[in-house]
């Protein structure tokens, strides 16, 4: 029983694997089940055996990219270190992990012909999937609920009502900056290296250290 619960995880992984590549080469609505089929070297019915539709395979890759950044972020964080070091750190990782792993280039490239096609419905299931527990925020406190995620994930204090307004302004900010930086280093990732993360981030680090400094200076 367990070899052959392992194999079926492993065909699932390879599908999984396989369909990310045909998405973010194809796109979410030009591409099949079939296709996924063809991709993986499998028949259509390995494929709906462990997905029910393209939706489902969707939500499984949003909820498995959470999961690891999540955990990646986790590491990158150190009770021994100022919120800036920490912020730093976890900006640059993130880099080195898109410019070296393709399988997350690829998801996020799937992802984002998702987010292309505006189709809020299965944003809407994503969310769920993802936060199973949680009622779905409004678009005025979304922001809020990401940045509650976040001091949650990473065991950090960031908003009270004294200065909750700019901490929200402080993480629009960070991650407008982190999102256009893994995009702009997957499209160069011929010419991208760790030291020019490195450089990018830290020159990005002295500009907000300054404008949030009182902020970052707390444990």
């Amino acid at each position: 029983m367990k070899r052959t619960q392992e194999d079926a995880e492993k065909t699932k992984q390879m599908i999984l694997d396989a369909g990310i590549r045909i998405f973010a080469e194809q796109g979410y609505y030009h591409t099949s089940m079939e296709d996924i089929a063809k991709a993986a070297n499998v028949t259509r019915g390995a494929v709906y055996w462990h997905f029910k539709n393209k939706e489902d395979f969707i939500l499984a890759m949003a909820d498995s990219i959470y999961t690891q950044t999540s955990e990646r972020l986790q590491s990158y964080f150190s009770q021994d270190k100022t919120l800036r070091e920490n912020i730093a750190n976890a900006v640059k990782n993130i880099g080195y992990w898109y410019l070296e792993n393709e399988q997350i280039r690829m998801k996020r490239n799937a992802l984002h012909s998702i987010m292309i096609g505006k189709s809020q419905s299965l944003l809407d299931k994503m969310f769920r999937t993802i936060f199973p527990d949680e009622e779905f925020p409004t678009d005025h406190d979304f922001i809020a609920f990401i940045i509650g995620k976040i001091q949650e994930s990473l065991h950090i204090r960031l908003l009270d009502e004294k200065n909750g307004k700019e901490i929200r302004d402080g993480f629009l900010l960070l991650i407008s900056f982190v999102e256009g930086f893994i995009d702009i280093i997957i499209r160069s990732k011929d010419i991208m290296t760790r030291q020019a993360i490195d450089n990018i981030v830290n020159k990005f680090m002295e500009g907000f250290s300054h404008s949030f400094r009182h902020i970052l200076e707390e444990k």
